[in-house]
């Protein structure tokens, strides 16, 4: 459905804003003045842009400092190098509104993305993180595959069961295009500091604590690619340090019991990982499920490797499935649902 939106000029700054713009910077001084417009030319008036400088050496803390001197909904915080989740728990605690908008300081909106997030939260209190689709860009040329395949991905998931259904697949949610409800993350004890991604943390464990997830369908945030971008360069955004939040994630939520007895489709790389971590815990492990000939009838951690003819007369509780290749998902969802198997019941996507 259509929202009809309507423009509003800059105005002051409000006692009570709706909205809250989390937004966290460092070395940014070549894109968040182009962040800043987009936050100023929204058409809803009643927001605050609170912007945490976490230590900036590239003349960005200048330019945030200049334009909050002219727009009073702008507050600069500047505590030093306190790193991206000191600077988001610090900007957390400052937000003065119910809602909480991130956003960061690389990255363009909008002008109609708060006044569209804000009216669906009002009118669906049940929601506490709503997303929307993004544009990820470059501005020397168009993304690489990789990024391009998970804004596809990303695309596919809208409503809370989607949402369910992909966690532990990848982080569903864009953090820079997210607005929260500010309980909800209190609620949680907000970013949690550590070798993991600090925004696929908060989501997992405001899912365990009930918190329910929405999408909308447009295109609200343009998120930047490049070089120097976190997801590129830090250590706790690599595919490894994702494994214990999903591990953690899935004992909680499915493997209480040792007894339920599982499999794991997958042999591979990606696979590994949690075979070994259920064996190590002594958990019920029927089999392995890999459709290379040449590694069926052979053991993995002790396991029986068996072909994937065999998963139609496994006894398990629930299937693990883990492959990495592309569009095998799909084929094997539809295989499985065809099976009269369910998802989120029977089985689960971990990659």
């Amino acid at each position: 459905m259509r929202r009809t939106l309507s423009p509003a000029a800059t105005q002051p700054a409000r006692a009570h804003p709706e909205v809250s713009v989390l937004l966290p910077f460092r070395d940014c001084a070549p894109w968040i003045g182009a962040a800043l417009a987009d936050l100023r030319a929204q058409t809803l008036g009643a927001f605050e842009v609170v912007a945490v400088d976490d230590g900036s050496t590239d003349g960005g803390t200048e330019i945030v400092r200049e334009v909050a001197a002219r727009d009073p909904r702008v507050r600069l915080l500047s505590p030093g190098r306190v790193g991206l989740v000191g600077a988001l728990n610090l900007g957390l605690a400052a937000c003065r509104a119910p809602l909480v908008a991130r956003m960061d300081g690389d990255d363009r909106c909008r002008p109609e993305r708060l006044e569209a997030q804000v009216a669906f939260l009002a009118a669906h209190p049940r929601v506490a993180v709503l997303d929307s689709r993004y544009v990820p860009f470059r501005d020397d040329g168009p993304v690489g595959e990789g990024f391009a395949a998970y804004a596809a991905w990303h695309d596919g998931i809208e409503g809370h069961a989607s949402f369910e259904r992909e966690m532990l697949v990848e982080n569903p949610v864009c953090h820079p295009a997210a607005v929260f409800r500010k309980s909800w993350v209190d609620r949680v004890g907000g970013y949690r500091p550590g070798p993991f991604p600090e925004d696929y943390d908060l989501w997992l464990r405001l899912a365990r604590a009930g918190a329910r997830f929405h999408k909308l369908p447009e295109r609200l945030v343009s998120w930047r690619d490049h070089g120097a971008r976190s997801t590129r360069t830090d250590r706790r955004y690599s595919e490894a340090a994702f494994f214990p939040l999903k591990w953690d994630h899935l004992v909680a939520t499915r493997l209480a019991r040792r007894s339920v007895r599982v499999a794991v489709w997958g042999a591979g790389p990606s696979a590994r990982p949690w075979t070994a971590a259920l064996v190590s815990r002594g958990q019920d492990l029927a089999a392995v499920i890999d459709i290379d000939p040449r590694k069926v009838g052979r053991t993995r951690h002790g396991v029986p490797v068996v072909s994937g003819d065999a998963v139609d007369s496994l006894a398990a509780d629930l299937l693990l499935v883990c492959v990495g290749a592309r569009g095998a998902r799909s084929q094997l969802r539809q295989r499985l649902q065809s099976a009269g198997r369910r998802e989120g019941r029977d089985f689960l996507f971990l990659r």
